[in-house]
């Protein structure tokens, strides 16, 4: 059990290593924490020593565990499709870019507004997403390409450059919104399944309830992005 253990923790601080290339820094931070607790463990059973901490170890590790394990059960049962292909208005988060190309999540995030605004041809879109110091263009310029190219007329597609968070994302997207519309509109948020349900809170924290739309996750990056989420939510809770 042991080798199985210390085997686990080596293959989260490896994944930990590869998502910090591929799908950004807090998810591989708490992959390597994963790991890294997990081989502690192993290391303090197989000395025979400190006995009392490797107990208190092991609890704190199970613990931790169980928190992870409990917060992607929420996350992933809270992200419901609750678009109804009639709203005003559709809200689609960015998330990174390569140079000037998107990234495999923002191409997923985008496929599926893609396929939505075919369905609901009289919806606007903002596409939303600053500028990253390691960015050519912003996010938000290479998300209205990349719909374009989908067949998406560029004027239903609304930028909104200047943000660098979820919360930017949505508050001056409300912004765009509010002076778009001269009237009451409804809005669906699109964004990846692991992000759908912090992003909509934020919206009814900001005044803007919103339906949702998830998008899939390409599957190796599923630990990196709910690993992020269950450090993002809580944060996010505290702080609106």
């Amino acid at each position: 059990m042991a080798n199985i253990l210390l085997a686990t923790g080596c293959v989260f601080v490896v994944y930990a290593a590869i998502s910090f290339l591929f799908g950004g820094v807090a998810g591989s931070i708490v992959a390597l924490l994963a790991g890294a607790v997990l081989v502690w463990d192993v290391l303090l059973y197989k000395t025979g020593r400190f006995k009392l901490l490797f107990k208190f170890s092991v609890c704190a590790t199970i613990l931790m565990y169980a928190f992870l394990a409990g917060m992607i059960i929420f996350i992933s049962c809270a992200a419901r499709n609750t678009a109804e292909y009639d709203e005003d208005a559709a809200v689609i988060l960015g998330a990174g870019i390569r140079g000037d190309a998107v990234s495999p999540m923002l191409a997923a995030r985008l496929d599926a507004a893609a396929d939505y605004l075919k369905k609901n041809p009289k919806a606007v879109a903002v596409v939303s997403g600053g500028r990253g110091s390691w960015e050519s263009i912003s996010e938000a310029l290479s998300m209205q390409r990349y719909l374009t190219d989908k067949g998406i007329p560029q004027d239903r597609i609304l930028l909104e450059d200047k943000s660098a968070n979820t919360y930017q994302n949505l508050k001056y997207s409300k912004k765009i919104l509010d002076a778009y519309f001269d009237r009451p509109y409804t809005v669906v948020c699109i964004t990846s399944r692991s992000h759908l349900y912090r992003a909509r809170r934020i919206g009814r924290k900001l005044d803007m309830p919103m339906r949702g739309l998830p998008a899939k996750i390409p599957f190796y990056l599923w630990p990196s992005v709910y690993f992020r989420e269950t450090l993002a939510l809580p944060n996010s809770v505290l702080r609106f």
